[in-house]
């Protein structure tokens, strides 16, 4: 059984597991591979003040393959920079869904984040 520091180790340093990562005026959309998800070793994660009761991560989707996680990377940069974004983000991380329904972060204008209006 690996110890703790050999579990660290095989996780990786973030620009070791980067599939792909898009920033642009405090928006994050960032693709990477990660170890606690089972069969669905990638996934997306979006970072945006507009959503999240925190500004925190919303993982939008998880894929089995790199190749999946980088189309999937391109749509979300594409959802995310549309001229009209998602009214919400609904998280289906693994560990949301074995807590029981994936949660939804319903998009709030800037005065309610303090995020800034385009």
């Amino acid at each position: 059984m690996p110890n703790f520091l050999d579990v660290l180790e095989m996780m990786g340093t973030h620009e070791e597991r980067k599939v792909e990562c898009f920033e642009q005026d405090g928006l994050v959309v960032d693709t990477c591979a990660v170890t606690n998800v089972g069969d669905f070793p990638y996934e997306t994660g979006i970072k945006d003040s507009h959503y999240g009761g925190d500004g925190g991560w919303v993982i939008v989707e998880c894929y089995k393959t790199k190749e999946a996680a980088t189309l999937g990377h391109t749509k979300w940069v594409k959802v995310m920079t549309a001229t009209k974004p998602p009214d919400e983000l609904i998280d289906v991380s693994m560990a949301k869904e074995n807590a029981g329904a994936p949660e939804a972060y319903p998009r709030r204008d800037c005065t309610e984040c303090g995020a800034k209006e385009e």
